[in-house]
C-alpha cells in the first residue's frame, strides 16, 4: 500500500493501534472520541469516523482525511488518496 507524499509514492508505513506494527484500522464514533484517544496518534494510524463516514490517518500533526482508496496496478493521477498496487512489481 502506498501514499503520495512530497512528490512521490511511498510505501505506507502504518502503525498498529497497539504499537505492534503493521496496518490497522480503528473505528471511532465521532471526532470528539478521536480527540480523546491520544494513544492513536502514531504516524500512519488509520481511523474510520462513523458519524462522518470518513477515513482519516495521523500525519504526525493532525488527523488528515483521504479522498479515495485506489486498488489498481498503476499509480493514480489523484494524489489525495491511498494506492494499493496490484501489479506483480508491487510490494
Amino acid at each position: 500500500m502506498f501514499i503520495y507524499r512530497d512528490g512521490a509514492w511511498e510505501i505506507w508505513e502504518g502503525q498498529g493501534g497497539s504499537g505492534g506494527g503493521g496496518l490497522s484500522l480503528v473505528v471511532v464514533e465521532d471526532l470528539d472520541e478521536l480527540a480523546t484517544k491520544t494513544s492513536l496518534q502514531m504516524r500512519g494510524q488509520l481511523v474510520y469516523v462513523n458519524s462522518l463516514d470518513d477515513l482519516r490517518f495521523w500525519n504526525g500533526e493532525y488527523w488528515e482525511s483521504f479522498r479515495k482508496i485506489y486498488i489498481q496496478s498503476t499509480p493514480p493521477d489523484d494524489k489525495g488518496g491511498i494506492w494499493i498496487d496490484t501489479s506483480e512489481e508491487g510490494y
